[in-house]
């Protein structure tokens, strides 16, 4: 009978892969590879930062990613349709803010390594999915299933579970969005809010941190003034973000933010920062439940900021919180105000770029902006001698479309990808031939595809069926998007050709 040592190299490793981590110390062999699985992304609770602080130095080489997941306090039925008072707001933020301190003050005795360390904040209670909001992925402990799905490559399933919650308006798998009070959906939207005013504790810096996630599962907002500011500012070797913020549910805070977003991009990121992705979430059932829920109107001003940044970037993508149209401007903006001309900007790193557009909508109205768009976007990118892919996208309701220009080995195509055609006149073409024929020895081709007619249950099918570059939206967001959307019980169709 064969033994452990007879066995070829790949298949212990194959087998050492389905051995549960308990079994680590059965001998050194195994602890390295094991050990290697166990403590390449770890997950932390507040309970567990004082073992963490006892961590000895050899996991810490083999840490990847740590994600803090907080858990604020629960609530009952009796208030879980009512706002967080001020007393509970409190007592969270406390919460989190001693365990963003802990964590922090861990990492800052941590030295860099050479694969760099991602960290990721997210904040929920264990109610939050126990009364309206039951088809809602939160990245609580309890949800693990799901990420095992997303990692295995499994396929979206049918939810197995049927909601019947009459108290909470749920019927045979439906909510019952119209019945649902909006104080009920705005409590998972709370403020978090970090500096401690009493004792002005500033975070302690991390130059071990590489990259910092917040992704849509964590609902809470956490203020970008001062709160996100801070947790940005002690991470000075910041190489990658990916933040995934929700809209906000009425202009005045939609305003609020939209000049925080500014600020931050112009005045708080790391000098550093290469690659930024940015997803600006939303749910088009919830809207139902907020009379002060309007339509997204991006501003110029934050397109403008984000216009700036990209000059110092390798990578970009900004979705739904800019208009691609006021991006491209910016150049012909920035020259009004401070005597820059537009021929002086050049994105001489820049790889990749990615934007919305709300002129991107099959209208007749909306054809030539359309093409206003795509040439601006052609010009600019005379600019970008590195580009090798840009995407311009939307998707409302039951249409989406993307245009896609890519440089590749051997070609350099530009592609509308969609559930319509625009009628794009012979100047968009040209604008993109003089980009082709600039930076690389190809013929532009170019090409039109159709998507075939499919279920639409969330703006996550359409993005998925787009099949977009990466960078555009965490997988494991996406994911968690067309699940929510298959768990509501609600679905339309788009049409095939």
């Amino acid at each position: 009978m064969p033994d452990w040592n007879s066995c070829p190299r790949e298949v212990q490793l194959m087998i050492l892969k389905l051995v549960p981590g308990s079994y680590a110390s059965v001998c050194k062999e195994w602890q390295a590879v094991i050990e290697k699985r166990n403590f390449r992304q770890l997950k932390l609770g507040v309970s567990c930062l004082n073992d963490f602080q006892r961590m000895t130095e050899r996991p810490r080489d083999l840490i990847e990613k740590i994600w803090l997941n907080v858990e604020l306090l629960p609530y009952a039925c009796r208030t879980c349709a009512m706002l967080e008072s001020p007393t509970f707001r409190e007592r969270n933020n406390t919460i989190v803010r001693r365990a963003i301190y802990k964590l922090y003050a861990i990492l800052s005795t941590w030295e860099p390594t050479g694969h760099g360390l991602t960290l990721e904040l997210s904040i929920h209670s264990g109610s939050d999915p126990q009364h309206f909001c039951k088809n809602t992925i939160f990245g609580g402990d309890d949800e693990d299933e799901y990420y095992a799905d997303i990692e295995s490559g499994n396929p979206l399933k049918q939810p197995t579970t049927i909601f019947d919650d009459r108290s909470h308006r749920w019927h045979e798998g439906r909510i019952g969005y119209t019945e649902v009070g909006a104080d009920s959906i705005l409590r998972l939207f709370e403020d978090i809010t970090m500096p401690d005013y009493k004792n002005k504790r500033k975070l302690p810096e991390v130059h071990a941190v590489t990259s910092f996630m917040l992704r849509r599962h964590c609902r809470r907002h956490v203020k970008i003034f001062f709160t996100l500011l801070a947790l940005i500012k002690a991470l000075p070797q910041l190489k990658t973000m990916a933040y995934e913020p929700w809209r906000a549910f009425s202009p005045d805070a939609q305003g609020f933010r939209d000049e925080a977003n500014r600020y931050i991009v112009e005045v708080g990121l790391p000098k550093g920062l290469k690659r930024l992705s940015v997803f600006e979430d939303f749910s088009e059932d919830w809207s139902l439940c907020i009379p002060s829920a309007v339509a997204r109107i991006p501003q110029p001003q934050v397109a403008r900021a984000f216009a700036q940044r990209s000059l110092q970037l390798e990578h970009l993508s900004v979705s739904f919180m800019v208009e691609a149209q006021h991006f491209f401007d910016a150049p012909q903006q920035h020259w009004a105000w401070h005597s820059l001309p537009p021929q002086r900007w050049a994105w001489d790193n820049l790889q990749s770029l990615a934007l919305t557009s709300q002129l991107l909508v099959p209208l007749p109205a909306e054809e030539g902006q359309i093409s206003g768009l795509l040439r601006a976007a052609g010009k600019a990118a005379l600019h970008m001698p590195k580009l090798h892919t840009m995407a311009l996208w939307n998707c409302l309701e039951k249409d989406a479309g993307v245009f896609l220009y890519r440089k590749g080995r051997d070609e350099t195509s530009i592609t509308w990808r969609g559930t319509w055609f625009p009628n794009l006149d012979r100047r968009v073409v040209q604008a993109w031939k003089k980009v082709a024929s600039k930076y690389t020895p190809w013929e532009l081709r170019v090409r039109g595809e159709l998507l075939q007619g499919g279920t639409v249950k969330s703006h996550g099918d359409l993005i998925h069926a787009l099949n977009l570059p990466p960078g555009v939206v965490d997988p494991v967001s996406l994911w968690q998007i067309r699940k929510e959307g298959l768990m509501s019980g609600l679905s339309s169709q788009y049409p095939g050709p």
